[in-house]
This record gives structure tokens, C-alpha cells and sequence, in this order.
């Protein structure tokens, strides 16, 4: 819904007439400062279906404006339940801090001249004991306009005149859209013996040099229709015959006049644009005018009228009205009538909802505002966002987006049946499916297209939400069909399948029409769902595969259509949505990148229909931290202790961690999760994910339930095209080969255990080279990063766990259950640092969980490691690979039945080519 808030309705002004035509175009509702009573505007001639009157008049001037400044300020928050917000004049602006959600339009008729150009003119005539009182009220009121305006997300100017002053005096750009006449109303009635002036009495528009100017022809008649002050005029014209004054007339009384005049008489100061000459034109009446401001772009000279001087005005005038005599005037009734009908309300209509709709498409986020502004300057109107399906090169892209619409709608079921959209574009699928008798529902999380679309969908028997699927709270209605036109891909599919389920009715259908991965052949991240999985994980989720349309080929000129016309309109998309180059390039490259990957197949688009069948036994589902009670629960059943909360949150909030859980009537029967650690994979930063917390509830094993949540957690989390690279972890032999046999896991290493006995501090002979310094929780940044620089750099053809400050800190000092030693072993002399030492002090013996630096060090290091342990003993865990940097003469070396795993399920590194590669210790567990 719109709103159109306006200054105040004092006089019948051009600016007021201009807010009630908008208001009733758009069907809208009205807000003002005030408005006189009886006033001519709201007699029979707008209707109105709600108006907010901030009853902010006040007779004495400078009060007026305060009591209207703060009436907007402080009295308009009405305003925040509107869609789109229209402002008309000088302080309806003000309000623009109440509609922070939404589109802000301002329609301006002028920056108020008495803040810039007309600032002196405007003192003047203020006496001198108020100035001090009126400059500080400008300063003030200048800089809440500004503000306000910098917040517009359109703004409009009435003129190229006003639009010059805009960016003049505010530094902003403005679209041009003339102000309305409604040229029905005025008409050519005939010709009487008179000449009309219907400006204000204002010094800017200079009726008193038209006054003098008559006082010099006793032969022509003036008649002179204004409002405000009028007796220093009359006073001017000394009571003179051909000179008449006529105050607040009615409208007809005023249609009247300018449908019998001879010409009209308008020479104003640079006037903003000017309503009353294209009233004039409209009833066929030429222009007596002045050539300067918004006069010069509607009356045109010696065709519509005559534009004058400004210099020697009255003589000029007098010249004019000589000129412009009946028989002339008559003359130019055809030219001004068709130069009227260019600023007729039908052309302003358009203009506007153009600009609305065009403002709303501004709005969307990046890149869709990209797409939908380069569409509509190419089609010239917009229906879709998705892609277009092409039968051959020939087809226009609407056509093959409609082709698309119409394949979906094609497998529905027939209507009457409740249908509901997720993800509503502009509302054109939603309009076609109520028109054909369908119930439906939409929602969308996105605030500009559920704008736009329920403009569309005005009057329509549908139920929109600005709300994502996540959120969407259901009112117990089951649907038929569940339709996603290129929103699945945004939403996590398990999420999707297992929400669709609840809401279908049995049998129900949940159709799917998105770009998918097919092929993932390398490292990186696709933002695409893996199909293979995603109609696996489907199955899993209760339903059947009814349909499945490659559309591949009908979708792939969509891609090069975009690139072309983004390339195309390249400087408005940068001008208008104000995108840097950078981002600009960043899409197009990624547009590039995507029609490469479906040229060679690794992408694709695809048709889906999946029908609801009997629940599944399991329920698979992503975890969430909102769900880690049910996780906590489970793992205290299996493994006899609990997990607290804050231990559950250090390792899986802030996306640190990734869990599948399986759950058998709402309780939790399965689980399987991961930590994600940052790594150097052959010396290139990388992801990889370390399997945790697995387990099965001991009374549903050998059910199939660690397939499931394995297979389900590796497809989400594991491999080419996911977040993680490679995989690993600490599983024993058993369970290394329960991996193997499901195909889930490959081995590419294994754990030893190295033992040393500690070393007393009575035979520290070196004790006094090297300098020990206990970190605990004065962790040197810059130190640690050096020693893991040096580190990394030894091991640049291994894989290892990133062990820098931040890992170090988060790792050890911030365990919520665990407490460790951190020694930095500096070299005394040079005070150098040499390497870091976390140590984990046990009942019986002492625990090297890390070390940090260069591997030159590492004896030295666990010397000092040796010499600092309380207890008995010392041992550390290492992969069997990297065994030789441990060993020494006195240290013993175990196999520990823990084997280092890789994922296979998913397509990823070969196994055999990082064989023997991870460098892992204690540390890189989630339980020491």
C-alpha cells in the first residue's frame, strides 16, 4: 500500500493538486501538515479512502513552520506500515526516519528556495529584530532536510530546471517526470475581451510588474484570480476599470474563466516548473510568459505563446499582450491542446508506476538487482527473474521464461487444490495459478520482490508472506503441490524435503525447478546442490521420484543473453544501482564461469517432481544449535557421561561444527557430526572436516542408521564442490573397517604412540641457554604466527591443521573442560623464539599434545617438553609418517590402533596421492 504525504493544504497550489492526483492514481492514502477547511481540492473532486491530518496550523509565520516541522518529525510514524512512501514538498521529507523499510519517493517540486537561491530575498524582508531568530531557524531546518533527502531512494524533480537545482544545492541526481494536468477538465470555451493571471500573490511571481504593465493599456482588460495577500496589488492597480481581482474562486468558476480568456499572463522568477501554463494550453489558450525556469520546457515560443526577457519585463509585456490579440490567439487554440496532452495524467501514471516498480527491481539484492534492471531496460517490462527455457535461438527471453512457468504448471495438479510457492519472484506464476483456480499460498524472505508482487496481485484471492521457508509458520492447511522455481538451491535441501513433507497432504507433490551441480571434478565451493545427492537425500526424506526433465540445453542461452545485456546497459546498471566496477566485473566473470561449467556439463537445469509416499523410519535431518539438547541426550545414553552445553558450543557454534542427527518418533537415535579446521593441503590453504561424536543408540544398531547418517553428513560436508576439501580423523581399526565395507572411508595412515621418560632438573645442564616462558594466557601473537610460518614451511608438501594464534587461543586457552601447560622456548641469548610447547598433565603421566615451530628444533623442544613435565613420563601421538621428528635414543614407539581415514563417498583428492600425508598429533583431536 502507498502513501502520499504533503507539505499542508492551505490554497488550491499546483504542489497540492499534485499530491491528491498521485494519491488517486495509485489508490493511496494522504498525510499533511493540515488542511484549511472547505477547502476547493477535497470538494467532490478526489476520493480519498483515508487521510491523516497532523492539525499542525498556526497563524504566526515562523511558528507555522516549527509546528509542521515537528509534526513530521515526531507525529508521522504511521507512515512505517506503508509499502512506498511518496513526499510532496518541503517538509513532508522530514518524515522519512519513520520508513526505514520500504521505498521513500520524493517527488520535489523545488529545493526550498528560501534555504539556497532566494536565501536573501527571502531576509529581505524579514525585519531586522527577527533575523538572528529566522537564520538560525534556516541553518537547523536545512540540515534535517538534507539528511532526509540523502535517505530518498528515488527522487523526483518536476522539471530539467528543478533537476539542475537539486544537483546544484544537494549533490544528487533526479528523475525528471512533469507534474499532471487533467487535460479533460480544462477547455476552450470561447473568447471574451480579457487577459488572466492565476498566479499567487507572491513576490517570486511578480503579478505586480503584470499590474503595471495593464495600468499602461486602459484597453485591455486583466482579470487577476490569486490567493494570500492581495491588497498591496489592488492598492497598486488604483482602483483601475481593466483591471479586476478575483480571490479563491471555485473550481469551476476558475475553469470557466480559463476556458473564455484571450491568452493567460504567468512571468514568474524562475519558476520550478509551472502548472498554470499547461492549464492554459490545455483549454487552448496561449502563454504570455517569461524565458527562464520550468516555462522554457512546456510553453514553446511563438507556437504555444511568447517566452520574454526578464529584462525590461513590463515593457515587454505590454508588447506581448499587443501581439497576442484574439485573432492570433485563436490561431495557436491547436498547437497548445497537443502540447498540453504531453503532461496529461495518463503520461504521468506512467511515468510513475514505471518509476515505482523500476525503484522496487533497484531494490532487490545483489545480483538480482543486476538482472531485473538489465532486463527491463532490454524488454521493457519484467515478469520473471528465473531462466528462460529456449526451443530455439529465435525465442525472446519472456517467451522462454514463460515456457518454463508453463512446464511447471503443467505437472500440478488440477485446481481447485492448495498450492504453495517458495520464493515468489515478482508474483507472475502466483497470478497465473489463481487465475486458473488454484488456492495458493506465497511467501518470500525477500521485502522488495513481496512488494512488487502484491502490487501485482492487488485484489487477488491470494496470501502472500515476506517470511522464509525456515520461519514459515503453517495454519494446519496441507497443500497438493509445493512449487520452487529457482529457490531451492538458497535453502538446505534436507530442510526443504522434510519441512515439504509435513505441509504436503498424502500424495502430495513437491516440484522443483533449479540449476544443479552434475559433475564436480575439482576443488572449490559450488553454490548449486549436487543433484545425485540431492535425489538421494530425497528418497531418504519419504519420497518417490515421479519425474526428472533434463532442461540443460533449453536454459544455457540464458547465460551468454545476460552477459550480453549487462555489457550492453553496462553504464545505467553502474549509474543507477550505484555498484562499484569491481563487483560489476566480480558478476560477470561469475556468469562467465557458470556458462563454462554448463558448456562442459559440470552444471545443469532441472525439472523435479517428487510425490510424498509413507513417513521414512528415520528422520535425517541437519542439526541446529537449537536442536543440541536431543544431540546432548543421546550422547550421554551412549557413552554414559554428558556433553555440556558450553563443550557442545565450543566445538559446533559459529559454523565451527556440522551434525546430521537421525530421529525416530522425535528422539534422537543417530548422530553424526564434524569440526571444521582450516589447512595446509600440500601447501595451499584449504577446508577439511574431522568426523566427532559418532554414535548409534546401542538398542538401534544394525539398523542401517550409520549408513544413513554418514552417507548423509559426507554428501552435505565432504569433497570437490563442498566447504571441505578432505576429511579426517581417529577412528580405531573396527571401526576403520566398518567405513571401508559401507564405501564411506579409505585409509591413508595410521596413530603411533612415542613415549619418553621425563627428564630431572638436576642434570638440566643447558638449562641456563634457553628461556622458558610460561604463556598461559599472555599468548604472543606475532611469536606464535613466526614459529607456525617456520613450521608450515618444513611441512609444504604434507597436510596439516593450521596451528596459528588464533587456532592456538581457541584450541587450548578457551576449552571450556581442559586445562593445558603453554611454554614458548626462546633462545636466551639472541631471544629468539624457538618453538611452543603444549603439554596436558594426566594422573599418571604427561601428554605433549603440539608443537609449534621449525621442525630443526623439535629435539631440543621435546627436551624442554621433557624437562617440564610433573609427572613420571612423558608420550605424544603423531602420524607413523612424521614418527622420525619424535624419536630419540631412550624413546619407545606403539602402534595405537587408531588409522587416519579419508572420505571416498564423495568425489574428492585420490587416496592413494595423500597416502602417508597428514601431519596429525593429540592436539588435532576434539576429546584430549
Amino acid at each position: 500500500m502507498e502513501i502520499v504525504l504533503h507539505d499542508y493544504f492551505e490554497y488550491p497550489d499546483g504542489g497540492g493538486r499534485l499530491a491528491l492526483i498521485l494519491s488517486s492514481i495509485l489508490n493511496a492514502h494522504i498525510g499533511y501538515g493540515f488542511k484549511k477547511s472547505n477547502h476547493p481540492f477535497f470538494i467532490n473532486n478526489y476520493n480519498i479512502e483515508k487521510e491523516y491530518d497532523l492539525k499542525s496550523f498556526n497563524r504566526f509565520p515562523i511558528w507555522k513552520q516549527l509546528s509542521i516541522i515537528c509534526a513530521f518529525l515526531f507525529k508521522s510514524q504511521f507512515i512505517e506500515n506503508y509499502d512506498t512512501v511518496f513526499y510532496s514538498g518541503s517538509y513532508a521529507p522530514l518524515s522519512v526516519n519513520h520508513h526505514s523499510k520500504g521505498l521513500n519517493i520524493y517527488y520535489c517540486h523545488t529545493p526550498p528556495r528560501f534555504l539556497y537561491d532566494q536565501k536573501e530575498l527571502f531576509l529581505s524582508f524579514i525585519p531586522f529584530w527577527q533575523k538572528p531568530i529566522y537564520k538560525a531557524f534556516l541553518h537547523y531546518y536545512q540540515k534535517y532536510y538534507q539528511d532526509s533527502v540523502a535517505k530518498m531512494d528515488v527522487i523526483i524533480a518536476n522539471s530539467i530546471n528543478v533537476k539542475k537545482r537539486i544537483k546544484r544545492f544537494l549533490g544528487m541526481d533526479a528523475i525528471v517526470v512533469y507534474p499532471p494536468c487533467d487535460t479533460s477538465k480544462f477547455k476552450w470555451q470561447g473568447q471574451q475581451d480579457y487577459y488572466l493571471s492565476t498566479a499567487r500573490m507572491d513576490s517570486l511571481k511578480r503579478v505586480d510588474v503584470i499590474i503595471k504593465a495593464f495600468l499602461n493599456m486602459p484597453e485591455k482588460k486583466l482579470i487577476v484570480i490569486s490567493n494570500g495577500c492581495i491588497k498591496k496589488n489592488q492598492n497598486l492597480a488604483r482602483n483601475a476599470k481593466n483591471i479586476c481581482f478575483l480571490e479563491q474562486v471555485s473550481e469551476k468558476k476558475l475553469l470557466e474563466l480559463i476556458g473564455n480568456c484571450i491568452a493567460t499572463v504567468y512571468v514568474p522568477i524562475e519558476e520550478d516548473f509551472g502548472m498554470s501554463p499547461v492549464e492554459s494550453m490545455s483549454a487552448g489558450k496561449p502563454v504570455i510568459g517569461v524565458a527562464e525556469g520550468g516555462l522554457t520546457e512546456t510553453v514553446i515560443h511563438n507556437k504555444t505563446g511568447l517566452l520574454l526577457d526578464s529584462d525590461c519585463l513590463e515593457k515587454n509585456i505590454i508588447k506581448a499582450v499587443m501581439e497576442i490579440n484574439a485573432s492570433k490567439a485563436l490561431k495557436m487554440r491547436e498547437a497548445c491542446e497537443k502540447r498540453a496532452s504531453l503532461f496529461d495524467i495518463k503520461s504521468f501514471t506512467n511515468n510513475i508506476k514505471g518509476i515505482i516498480l523500476n525503484s522496487h527491481y533497484k531494490t532487490l539484492m545483489f545480483p538480482l538487482n543486476v538482472y531485473a534492471l538489465a532486463l527491463y531496460m532490454e524488454e521493457g517490462r519484467l515478469d520473471y527473474l528465473h531462466y528462460g527455457l529456449f526451443s530455439d535461438k529465435k525465442v525472446r527471453i519472456r517467451e522462454a521464461q514463460q515456457f518454463s512457468t508453463d512446464l511447471l504448471i503443467k505437472y500440478l495438479p488440477a485446481p481447485p487444490c492448495n498450492i504453495l510457492e517458495i520464493g515468489i519472484g515478482f508474483g507472475t506464476t502466483l497470478h497465473m495459478l489463481v487465475e486458473s483456480g488454484y488456492n495458493v499460498t506465497g511467501i518470500t524472505p525477500e521485502y522488495s520482490q513481496f512488494t512488487i508482487a502484491k502490487k501485482k496481485l492487488e485484489g487477488k484471492a491470494v496470501k502472500l508472506e515476506c517470511v522464509s521457508f525456515e520461519s514459515y509458520i503453517n495454519d494446519s492447511k496441507k497443500y497438493s503441490a509445493i512449487i520452487m522455481q529457482e529457490s531451492f538451491q538458497y535453502i538446505d535441501p534436507l530442510y526443504v524435503f522434510n519441512k515439504s513433507f509435513d505441509l504436503l497432504e498424502d500424495n502430495g507433490l513437491l516440484i522443483i525447478i533449479d540449476e544443479v551441480c552434475l559433475k564436480r571434478k575439482e576443488p572449490g565451493i559450488d553454490n548449486l546442490p549436487f543433484f545425485k545427492h540431492m535425489q538421494a537425500q530425497a528418497i531418504r526424506c519419504g519420497y518417490l521420484l515421479e519425474k526428472h526433465i533434463n532442461l540443460s540445453e533449453m536454459a544455457i542461452p540464458t547465460l551468454p543473453y545476460l552477459l550480453k545485456i549487462i555489457d550492453k546497459h553496462n553504464k545505467e546498471i553502474l549509474d543507477q544501482l550505484n555498484i562499484d566496477k569491481k563487483i560489476l566485473f566480480q558478476l560477470i566473470s561469475s556468469l562467465k564461469l557458470y556458462y563454462k561449467k554448463y558448456q562442459n556439463g559440470c552444471y545443469g537445469y532441472v525439472m523435479l517432481s517428487l510425490k510424498k509416499e509413507k513417513p521414512p523410519q528415520w528422520r535425517i535431518s541437519g542439526l541446529y544449535e537449537k536442536d543440541a539438547s536431543a544431540m546432548r541426550e543421546l550422547f550421554n545414553t551412549v557413552f554414559g557421561h554428558e556433553i555440556t552445553h558450553k563443550f557442545w558450543e565450543w566445538k559446533y557454534a559459529n559454523n565451527r561444527g556440522r551434525s546430521v542427527i537421525a530421529c525416530h518418533n522425535n528422539k534422537a537415535v543417530a548422530h553424526y557430526g564434524g569440526l571444521t579446521r582450516d589447512i595446509f593441503f600440500k601447501g595451499k590453504p584449504e577446508k577439511a572436516i574431522f568426523p566427532v561424536d559418532v554414535m548409534v543408540l546401542p538398542e538401534k544398531r544394525n539398523n542401517g542408521l550409520f549408513f544413513l547418517t554418514a552417507s548423509t553428513f559426507i554428501e552435505r560436508n565432504l569433497g570437490y564442490g563442498t566447504p571441505h576439501l578432505i576429511a579426517c580423523g581417529f577412528p580405531n581399526r573396527k571401526a576403520m573397517q566398518i567405513g571401508e565395507q559401507k564405501g564411506l572411508y579409505k585409509e591413508v595412515g595410521k596413530i603411533v604412540k612415542i613415549s619418553w621418560p621425563i627428564i630431572s632438573n638436576d642434570i638440566y645442564v643447558i638449562k641456563n641457554s634457553y628461556n622458558v616462558l610460561t604463556c598461559l594466557n599472555n599468548l604472543n601473537h606475532k611469536q606464535i604466527d613466526i614459529l607456525w610460518n617456520m613450521m608450515r614451511a618444513d611441512l609444504n608438501h604434507s597436510i596439516i591443521v593450521v596451528r596459528n594464534y588464533n587456532y592456538i587461543n581457541y584450541r587450548y586457552l578457551k576449552h571450556p573442560e581442559q586445562s593445558y601447560d603453554i611454554f614458548l622456548i626462546s633462545d636466551m641469548i639472541e631471544n629468539k623464539p624457538l618453538g611452543l610447547i603444549i603439554l596436558k598433565q594426566e594422573e599418571k603421566s604427561c601428554l605433549l599434545m603440539d608443537i609449534v615451530g621449525p621442525l630443526k628444533n623439535f629435539s631440543l623442544l621435546i627436551e624442554q617438553a621433557r624437562r617440564l613435565c610433573k609427572k613420571k613420563s612423558m608420550y605424544t601421538w603423531i602420524t607413523e609418517t612424521y614418527s622420525q621428528h619424535f624419536e630419540g635414543d631412550d624413546s619407545e614407539i606403539y602402534d595405537l590402533d587408531i588409522r587416519v581415514p579419508t572420505g571416498i563417498w564423495t568425489s574428492g583428492p585420490d587416496p592413494e596421492s595423500i597416502k602417508g600425508l597428514w601431519w596429525l598429533t593429540a592436539g588435532d583431536t576434539d576429546f584430549l
